[in-house]
């Protein structure tokens, strides 16, 4: 039996995941995946900073998101709510703030899923997304960066087929609506749903952001996140 240790770095983290084969050939088929993790760490490369530490003074700071952390400090945790499991239709918690994963100093910091913030802080995000890149005066990326980012980055001959985008596009790290959407969101609506049921976006085609907020896994257990954006537009 071979052992194997967490990476200690979001660096090593990096460098390891290097090493494994690709999934498909580059610019063929859309795959949920831990990209985004090592878009951490190459953003630690460019910046010269912990991912953490550009976070805070790029984003977090700027925009007053005071309760956002990859490890909740424990003077927080009363506020960490509980992770439940769903199995037949019975709930059970999985991850409670007493002996949470997000509590756990040695976690690494993973940007595409180590991350806790409020609801408000959540919030926050999305009006500078809605803001292209701003919150009132405040800017924390130019307009055509946060529009970029917003937008479909996939190329035409990339296969979406029985993804968590099908038939949609993707952006830098989110699902983008290119054609009519069931659930009524407009054109260009980005934003993304969590493992644990959450879901956010933002529509700038019918001027709305909305976000829901669960903790059940897995997602689909219940209809919460495959209904909220219809209730959401049907109450407009």
């Amino acid at each position: 039996v071979t052992k194997v240790t967490p990476p200690p770095t979001l660096q090593e983290f990096g460098m390891r995941i290097s090493t494994l084969p690709l999934m498909y050939e580059p610019d063929t088929r859309w795959s949920y995946s831990a990209g985004l993790d090592v878009l951490g760490a190459v953003i630690e490369i460019a910046s010269g900073m912990p991912f953490e530490a550009f976070l805070q003074r790029r984003l977090f700071g700027p925009l007053g998101m005071t309760s956002s952390f990859f490890v909740v400090p424990a003077s927080q945790l009363g506020r960490l709510t509980t992770n439940y499991g769903i199995f037949k239709g019975e709930k059970f918690p999985i991850d409670p703030p007493t002996d949470s994963a997000f509590a756990d100093p040695s976690m690494i910091p993973l940007g595409g899923g180590g991350l806790v913030m409020s609801p408000r802080d959540y919030d926050r995000f999305l009006l500078m997304l809605a803001g292209k890149g701003a919150v009132g005066r405040t800017r924390v990326m130019k307009e055509a960066t946060a529009r970029l980012g917003m937008s479909n980055l996939l190329n035409s001959g990339v296969s979406t087929e029985n993804t968590f985008v099908t038939g949609q596009g993707f952006g830098a790290g989110g699902r983008v609506t290119i054609t009519n959407d069931v659930n009524g969101s407009g054109i260009g609506t980005f934003g993304w749903g969590g493992a644990a049921g959450t879901i956010a976006w933002v529509d700038p085609t019918k001027g709305v952001r909305a976000s829901g907020f669960v903790q059940y896994m897995p997602g689909e257990a219940l209809t919460f996140s495959r209904d909220f954006g219809k209730s959401v537009y049907a109450s407009l």
